[in-house]
């Protein structure tokens, strides 16, 4: 080998590794203004239409048990058995409707909100990029955690926040059921989560890429259940609230310390940032 061709191997090393370091800093950035955006956006819609959201509920908290335990083991379920695509599209595809469809209510009105979420939902199919699958990902996840948040109460949450982070360590392991899961959905065309881009060019790319590249995802309750617990606090309590959200922020911020292209376990370190002030709040607010 020639000092010229050593120096051009050396070189694209360089590059290729420069490029790496590029991409995993801009999945960080975009990870941390994920969490913020969506956090404050949940605090500022609990906290303007707290009252109309109120009137959006009837019976008490409790009432939703028993569905959340149905909903909970049918889930359990469809995770070891289903494998069509068209079934987990279906689902997710009407859960974030449904959740952009809330957000508008309770921010806006019944008929605008479903406006907003009529061109939402479709906005993917008209317009198969990444950044359209991303933002009605986004607007359906807060919209969900908004309604929850309404609907549950923060023992029941808790509860919740404790046990799916449990089993999100085994479950979201490499080999794991809900990475062997996504895996084959994506290589099915259909991608069950929110695409982290390795840099803004990439948002712009079509959804067909992601099963051809090392896209990194996130689930939808990586996002969801930390945003309960911020958008609870904050129908009560603006300060406890913006604690909340720094927390989450900084378990989002934790997470983004390893490879995003890695599948592992997201949600433990949300739910700790999140989930400690929550819980600290919580026997304040029951002791006072």
């Amino acid at each position: 080998m020639t000092h010229q061709a050593a120096w051009d191997i050396l070189g694209t090393h360089m590059v290729s590794a420069e490029k790496a370091v590029r991409a995993a800093t801009f999945r960080r950035l975009f990870i941390l203004v994920l969490f913020g955006f969506s956090g404050l956006s949940v605090i500022a819609a609990a906290h303007l239409s707290s009252s109309h959201l109120a009137g959006l509920s009837s019976g008490t908290p409790w009432d939703a048990v028993p569905w959340l335990i149905l909903g909970l083991g049918l889930a359990i379920f469809a995770f070891w058995r289903i494998r069509f695509r068209l079934f987990w599209e279906a689902i997710f595809t009407l859960a974030l409707f449904l959740g952009v469809w809330y957000l508008g209510i309770a921010t806006l009105s019944l008929s605008t909100g479903l406006l907003l979420a009529s061109i939402v939902v479709l906005l993917p199919f008209f317009v198969p990029r990444i950044w359209a699958h991303d933002l009605f990902f986004i607007l359906g996840s807060i919209g969900v955690a908004l309604n929850f948040a309404l609907q549950f109460p923060p023992e029941l949450i808790i509860v919740i926040l404790a046990v799916t982070a449990l089993y999100d360590i085994v479950a979201a392991r490499p080999g794991g059921i809900v990475a062997e899961l996504a895996g084959h959905l994506v290589s099915r065309g259909f991608v069950p989560g929110l695409i982290i881009p390795s840099d803004l060019a990439f948002l712009s790319s079509p959804l067909s890429v992601v099963g051809k590249s090392e896209a990194a995802l996130l689930g939808a309750g990586d996002l969801i259940l930390p945003l309960i617990l911020v958008g609870q606090t904050a129908l009560s309590d603006l300060s406890a609230a913006g604690v909340v959200f720094l927390g989450m922020v900084s378990g989002a911020w934790y997470l983004t310390r390893r490879p995003a292209a890695a599948p592992r376990a997201a949600l433990p370190p949300l739910a700790i940032g999140a989930g400690i002030p929550f819980v600290i709040f919580y026997i304040f607010s029951r002791l006072w």
